[in-house]
């Protein structure tokens, strides 16, 4: 597992955070009774119905209840002007559960503990509901008389804080203070291999030494407008199932929530008495650099992804036992993904495989990190949990376990193959001293 001068880097903390529940033993114990929160969002304009679609919802989300000092809040309340940005307390929420898990105490003043967020477009979607309502509201009541500088004046006057807070540096200080982190800090976007570059990025901040521990938090608050772009392009489940390669797969359904994670250097972890879940073992990283939507299909990008952290890692095909892929329920992107984990692996491949979108929907820029939990769970509790929506069928290059398998799992890799051609791969180990 890399060589002797390499720093360890653990897991030592999660927060999950979606549909199935908040914190990791109400979102363990929903996964494995199978438990699934579909629900069918309606939006309306003035009551009329603009459209609905299916999602796994989180239901009565407060931030106060995730232990944030109050006057905190009220500060970033005042500050936004009163408006509520959900993914932001989302990052806040995953964070803190991470933080409360791992028992890591910080000081406040001059720690060293990192923080990484990931998300695909922070508050973007929620700025843009506010900015057509107010649009609309200046021209109904001026009665279309206005010039299009007075009604671009007159909106940016109500929502300029609102602009300058979409810049990713303002989530990174929010969370950070609320937390009460004081070290190396970064905001990334890969859509939704995002997680799992955050995970490769905290561990090189810790390797590189600049910190002793690392939190990273990913969120998405999926809504109306990120449907309908989906939707449009034809790739969102109109029956509300994501079917990862199945022959009936018609898409995925957006997930609510995000993800928390802390990582340290392993040293520091014992010291303290850490409860370890597992080891990260190191991930790898592409860029196809071909189309938004669809993969390059015939080239090895994925699969040279799949060999890099192998080699990265220092293991080979045989030492893997289980492989989780990112499983969108898109047949394109699901073949993509068979065609590269059989390059590697070959038609007599060992390892075992499942999935896990069909719990929790795809949670879009989160979604590789709180896939990650669960593969952590899984590893830590020797429980791997099937793939839901899946029939196995003769002829299927590969087989999804259909049932929970109680299991040691040695080493896992978890891969995404992500939109705008982000291929990522990770490896999990369990933690032997």
């Amino acid at each position: 597992m890399g060589t002797k001068s390499d720093k360890r880097i653990v897991i030592t903390g999660v927060g999950p955070l979606s549909s199935l529940g908040s914190g990791k033993d109400e979102f363990w114990n929903a996964i494995l009774n199978k438990k699934v929160n579909i629900s069918k969002e309606e939006v309306k304009i003035n009551g009329e119905l603009w459209d609905n679609f299916y999602l796994h919802k989180i239901k009565n989300f407060d931030i106060n209840n995730y232990k944030i000092n109050p006057s905190q809040l009220e500060e970033i309340k005042l500050w936004k002007k009163g408006d509520e940005i959900i993914d932001l307390f989302y990052l806040m929420a995953v964070t803190k559960l991470a933080l409360e898990d791992s028992g890591l105490n910080l000081e406040r003043d001059y720690n060293d503990v990192g923080l990484v967020l990931a998300h695909e477009n922070p508050g973007i979607n929620q700025f843009a509901e506010k900015a057509v309502n107010l649009s609309y509201q200046l021209l109904i009541s001026n009665n279309c008389k206005l010039s299009q500088k007075e009604l671009f004046q007159e909106a940016y006057s109500k929502c300029d804080k609102s602009v300058h807070d979409l810049q990713t540096f303002m989530f990174l200080f929010h969370v950070g203070k609320v937390l009460g982190v004081h070290g190396c800090s970064f905001f990334l976007n890969n859509a939704c291999a995002s997680g799992l570059y955050a995970l490769e990025v905290a561990s090189l901040m810790i390797k590189a030494g600049h910190c002793s521990a690392v939190v990273i938090g990913a969120a998405d608050y999926p809504d109306i407008y990120k449907y309908l772009w989906f939707k449009s392009l034809g790739v969102y489940s109109l029956e509300g199932k994501i079917k990862p390669f199945s022959d009936q797969a018609d898409g995925f359904t957006f997930g609510d929530g995000g993800a928390g994670i802390v990582l340290e250097e392993v040293d520091h972890a014992l010291r303290r008495g850490a409860n370890i879940y597992a080891e990260y073992l190191g991930g790898a990283f592409t860029f196809e650099g071909w189309k938004v939507i669809f993969p390059a299909v015939g080239k090895k990008y994925y699969s040279k992804t799949i060999r890099q952290v192998l080699n990265r890692i220092n293991l080979s095909t045989d030492d893997i036992d289980l492989i989780i892929p990112h499983g969108i329920g898109l047949k394109i992107i699901d073949r993509y993904e068979v065609d590269g984990i059989l390059e590697v692996f070959g038609e007599n491949h060992k390892p075992l495989y499942s999935t896990f979108k069909p719990y929790i929907g795809h949670n879009l820029g989160a979604s590789s990190l709180l896939e990650t939990i669960i593969l952590i769970l899984a590893i830590k509790n020797e429980i791997i949990p099937p793939t839901l929506n899946y029939e196995y069928k003769e002829g299927n290059k590969i087989r999804f376990i259909n049932k929970f398998l109680e299991i040691p799992i040695n080493t896992a890799l978890k891969t995404t193959s992500a939109f705008a051609g982000f291929n990522a791969a990770i490896g999990l180990g369990r933690f032997k001293e």
